[in-house]
């Protein structure tokens, strides 16, 4: 009898149960808070695909009291936006748009999402790929504002995204352009075409705060 009861149990279960701890969430998320504006301490997921790093907050905090009035009613950038934690926190101070691009679909649907959550209508994300698609930019847009924070050991990206808004005329002639770099990359040499008006290094990032060089804005 008893042997019975364990065959029957068996037929009822024939996989073994798996623990909790080995079921993985389909989308593995990661959070990051915006510092300070309408959308003070709102707290926003991101996917955490491979490489994506968001700006660290002393980073961010330092930029943004770097630009101070500089943000309100700005067009903004966002390149290789990942979690678009810049863009978001110069919308949540004032900026009047921001078009945040990357090449991840999964961190495109994320930002879209998160614009939604804060019903903005300032503010859109498109996958493209970088540096490439920057020339695909709407020829009627141009920027006030643009941050620029490639993979880390990509810096010859910059200078090839850099060219092409210049001569293609997607900055105005007060535009600032931060970029983000891993304190071991090669030193930027952009002086033909920004001027460097602020950096700080903040552990393994150095950040960059550059003016255009009206002299090329034609």
């Amino acid at each position: 009898m008893i042997q019975s009861i364990a065959y029957f149990t068996m037929k009822l279960n024939p996989r073994p149960i798996k623990s909790k701890k080995n079921l993985k969430s389909p989308i593995d998320e990661s959070h990051f808070s915006i510092i300070s504006g309408d959308w003070r301490r709102r707290k926003l997921a991101f996917p955490c695909t491979q490489g994506l790093r968001p700006t660290p907050n002393r980073a961010r905090e330092t930029l943004f009291n770097w630009l101070q009035d500089e943000v309100h009613e700005r067009h903004c950038l966002d390149l290789f936006a990942g979690s678009g934690a810049l863009g978001f926190e110069a919308l949540s101070r004032g900026a009047s748009s921001c078009l945040f691009l990357d090449n991840e679909p999964d961190v495109v649907r994320a930002i879209n999402a998160n614009l939604r959550l804060l019903k903005c209508q300032k503010g859109k994300a498109i996958q493209a790929f970088l540096p490439q698609h920057i020339h695909q930019l709407a020829a009627a847009k141009v920027f006030d504002l643009v941050f620029l924070d490639p993979p880390y050991g990509n810096t010859k990206w910059i200078e090839q995204i850099i060219q092409p808004l210049i001569e293609g005329k997607k900055l105005t002639q007060d535009a600032f352009i931060y970029i983000e770099t891993a304190k071991k990359d090669p030193k930027l040499n952009l002086s033909h075409y920004l001027n460097l008006h602020r950096e700080k290094c903040f552990g393994q990032v150095n950040g960059h705060l550059f003016k255009v060089n009206k002299s090329v804005i034609v």
